[in-house]
């Protein structure tokens, strides 16, 4: 009943299109595995991508294929949740964390946006269930299972057991505590995690490329490009560090939403009193402390990366109520409060806390909806059954180069790199294009590998291109160049959305440059025998 419920909530918020960068990018890699275009990005998402492969493969869309699996992730983290509450507590805390969980703004956004951030939340709940049962004179079946599922979740993601890792070495501890020594327990937890690593970690070696290409692939994505930009470890400015610690603060607010405020204020009252006695804050902390030194220390990009830490906070809000509250009818009143308050902030978020805290919310995902919607509908309107007379050129605005070239397969959709574009520390300028969903860069290599780009990137269109519709920073020095150079006209496109359109008719002469970017018209994009597809 509960799955069904929370199956059910989650498909009536479902957008029709992946809102998403990340999302379209494991939908493309269904059809065309290719890490080093992110199809998907490193590190691969082997699991989800696997039951998103199996619901593709018995005919669903890629994108409804990745919905689906999300969807089927969240659904099962909330019954997981409710047997965990129900374990550390009492049924009535199962219920109440369950609920909290499956109606937090954070879960209900990311529960329909196709990434993989609710598998992470389930294997979580299944990996802290799991690993409760293991103590003195637990079974070998049991502890294998459990170390057994500690090396299957590095294939949700390869984080998950560097964060579970003080768990885990405590689980461990505890099951060497029998009195019969520690090499059996040791034995049966080395091989089954390390099978379970096998699992998932050589067919991504062999979908990489084989290990080298693989190591460089996740040295690029996690050190090379945001490592090294935004941690204090690896030499990042002081400026982008701070920015980071802004950022996480924030996504933390949003963790903890209005339940997890509430409880803050609960536990603070009764002086943490809910949570001693039976070690459910010891639990607590390896299970969040973790994660809290790593994107404190090295990065965090999304609310969605903090997921996995929603059932925590769930479960700690729970049994805070139901502890921390003088009466039982009292307790329920506040649980329920809690429960709608949370519901609320997903469906009609205060302005202010948008504003200070983030906007994962019904409104969001509307608007997304909405302005996707139309920005198809009037690139598909510039020229009506001519899709090669119109070129998409997208940077850093609100619709990106994956939208595009996911939902306009027919056309030729451009992304333009560089520093201005992306907020990498990388100079030069490259530009990929897609055509048919099909993806080739300039470079001949993939997303930010290979050799340093060039200066200058060369975009060639051919003879039939009339239109080039632009989608970049509204402020940004790009845009400002660019209606310097060419004309630039505004094509409303409906209630909140509008085109900026250059005619090419109206440009003089056949070549013309923006920023590092030289167009010229009458020849090809990317030369046969370059690139990459």
């Amino acid at each position: 009943m509960l799955f069904a419920g929370a199956a059910g909530l989650y498909l009536a918020v479902r957008p029709e299109h992946l809102p998403a960068w990340d999302a379209i990018q494991m939908a493309l890699g269904l059809d065309a595995f290719d890490m080093a275009l992110h199809q998907p990005h490193p590190p691969g998402y082997l699991a989800p991508m696997a039951v998103a492969w199996v619901l593709h493969a018995m005919g669903l869309a890629a994108d409804l294929a990745m919905q689906a699996q999300s969807i089927l992730a969240t659904a099962l983290a909330a019954v997981a949740v409710f047997a965990l509450g129900r374990r550390l507590g009492t049924p009535g805390e199962g219920v109440v964390a369950a609920l909290l969980f499956a109606v937090h703004p954070v879960t209900l956004f990311y529960a329909v946006s196709g990434e993989t951030y609710p598998a992470e939340a389930l294997v979580a709940v299944l990996l802290v269930g799991a690993g409760l049962r293991v103590g003195p004179g637990v079974s070998p079946a049991r502890l294998a299972a459990f170390f057994a599922l500690v090396g299957l979740s590095g294939g949700v993601r390869q984080s998950l057991p560097l964060f579970f890792l003080p768990f885990v070495v405590w689980r461990l501890v505890a099951a060497c505590r029998d009195g019969r020594g520690a090499a059996r327990p040791l034995a049966v937890a080395s091989a089954s995690s390390l099978a379970g690593l096998v699992v998932w970690l050589v067919p991504l070696v062999w979908l990489a490329g084989g290990p080298g290409r693989l190591a460089d692939l996740f040295g690029t994505q996690f050190f090379r490009l945001f490592g090294a930009h935004y941690s204090p470890l690896l030499g990042a400015p002081r400026a982008a560090v701070l920015h980071n610690l802004d950022v996480f603060w924030r996504f933390v607010v949003e963790g903890l939403s209005a339940s997890g405020i509430v409880a803050a204020v609960l536990l603070a009252a009764t002086r943490l009193r809910p949570l001693r006695g039976d070690g459910f804050g010891w639990v607590l902390a390896a299970w969040i402390a973790p994660a809290f030194l790593w994107f404190g220390l090295m990065f965090i990009y999304k609310s969605g990366h903090l997921l996995f830490l929603v059932p925590a906070v769930a479960l700690a809000s729970a049994r805070a109520v139901a502890r921390g509250v003088g009466s039982r009818p009292l307790s329920r009143a506040v649980a329920g409060a809690a429960v709608l308050a949370q519901a609320g902030l997903f469906l009609a978020p205060p302005e202010a806390w948008i504003r200070a805290v983030g906007g994962r919310s019904w409104p969001a995902i509307q608007h997304a909806e909405t302005r996707t919607a139309e920005t198809l509908q009037a690139l598909r309107g510039l020229a009506p059954g001519h899709p090669d007379r119109v070129v998409v050129v997208t940077r850093d605005g609100r619709f990106d180069f994956r939208t595009a070239m996911f939902y306009l397969p027919e056309m030729r959709v451009l992304w333009t790199l560089d520093r201005e574009s992306t907020g990498a520390n990388r100079p030069g300028a490259e530009v990929c294009e897609a055509r048919a969903r099909r993806v080739r860069c300039a470079s001949g290599a993939g997303f930010w590998t290979g050799e340093a780009w060039p200066d200058e990137a060369e975009v060639r269109l051919d003879p039939e291109v009339r239109f080039l519709a632009w989608f970049w920073d509204p402020s940004g020095r790009f845009r400002e160049e660019a209606r310097r150079v060419v004309p630039v006209r505004d094509v409303p496109a409906g209630r909140i959305t509008t085109l900026e359109v250059t005619d090419l008719d109206r440009v003089p002469g056949s070549v013309f440059r923006v920023g590092p970017y030289r167009f010229v018209r009458g020849g090809p994009g990317v030369p046969d025998g370059e690139g990459r597809r």
